[in-house]
């Protein structure tokens, strides 16, 4: 007759002996149900690499989440203040305490993963690599080989769950942006909007751009900059809509910013099409700012799902939401406030 052995996941063995051994940067809250960390950025380079034998702090984060810590804050902050990005992180778990027995930590497991968003995911990596050149598509197939267990929903995880600015997080992105099948990224620390790429046609490098501010930009299924003609329609269209803004509130103003993304109007004449690989009949059908559900065989749910507009305005932002239902093609508009 044998006994299951019961094991400790390597991670929280590692954090219970972190937060256990007088560790730099890490203390805990007075009642001893937190644990935090003092200074980010130097826990990152100076502790974790002792502990965890590497120096990322999203990664560090992400695997917290998967044993279900929670990441404390203490009120609803404004983006005025997430910008500040203050440098002490606090993390919960109602069973890991200060004072909790040690016998205890092989109760912790990893969190099941959802998989309702994973066909839409796949569905979306399988899209990309019909557009670009034929370089791009062999890159995509080879990172994708390398690491399967990577996505591009973990890049944006690890964004917003870091308290890194979008340079710092980019550096730390670099090394292994080309890892992952083949995105653009947009991100927003509160004061900077930066532009991340892996699809770099110069190379493998990938395409970090700090966005100036009182400029206009789009962008489709290629790189920053490449002129398509919805495109260039929409950013036409955009400056139009701020041309003519005046002193609207800011739910108004998220919908005539969503105007323009609803636009199906495609390109007639076959010379203009971007030329991306794909079949004519799939490119014309790729040619609207909103791209209405495909009927072909090879991409059955490619489509526009979500348009979004936001407004950030004095530390606040109004975040107008729009969803096709591709069963009934109904929309569903959603207001969130932050």
């Amino acid at each position: 007759m044998s006994s299951k052995r019961t094991t400790t996941a390597a991670f929280i063995r590692a954090l219970y002996n972190l937060t256990r051994k007088g560790t730099p940067f890490v203390d805990w809250s007075a009642d001893g149900t937190t644990f935090r960390i003092l200074d980010i950025k130097r826990f990152a380079s100076e502790v974790l690499p002792h502990f965890f034998k590497h120096s990322n702090m999203a990664s560090f984060q992400r695997q917290l989440n998967y044993f279900s810590f929670k990441k404390w804050t203490k009120n609803n902050r404004t983006l005025e203040a997430i910008s500040k990005k203050g440098s002490i992180a606090e993390f919960h778990h109602p069973y890991f305490t200060r004072d909790m027995d040690e016998s205890l930590l092989s109760c912790f497991r990893r969190k099941v993963a959802s998989r309702s968003f994973e066909p839409l995911m796949d569905v979306y990596s399988q899209d990309y690599d019909t557009f670009g050149d034929a370089s791009y598509e062999h890159r995509i197939v080879q990172s994708a080989g390398r690491e399967k267990s990577s996505t591009v929903k973990n890049v944006v995880t690890d964004f917003l769950q870091s308290d890194l600015n979008v340079s710092d997080f980019v550096k730390q992105l670099q090394p292994t942006g080309c890892n992952y099948a083949g995105f653009n990224l947009v991100m927003f620390d509160g004061e900077s909007l930066g532009y991340y790429c892996n699809l770099n046609p110069m190379g493998p490098t990938p395409d970090f751009t700090l966005l100036e501010r009182d400029v206009l930009y789009g962008i489709s299924n290629s790189v920053l900059g490449t002129p398509w003609i919805k495109v260039e329609r929409g950013k036409a269209a955009l400056a139009d809509v701020l041309a003519m803004h005046k002193d609207q509130d800011d739910v108004a103003l998220c919908r005539k910013l969503i105007r323009p993304m609803v636009d199906t109007t495609r390109i007639e004449a076959p010379e203009l099409l971007p030329q991306t690989g794909c079949p004519e009949a799939m490119e014309y059908q790729l040619s609207s700012i909103f791209v209405e559900p495909v009927c072909n065989p090879k991409y059955p749910k490619y489509g526009t799902r979500t348009t979004i507009a936001m407004v950030v305005d004095g530390g606040h932002a109004t975040i107008l939401e729009k969803d096709l239902d591709p069963t009934t093609l109904q929309w569903n508009e959603h207001t969130h406030y932050f």
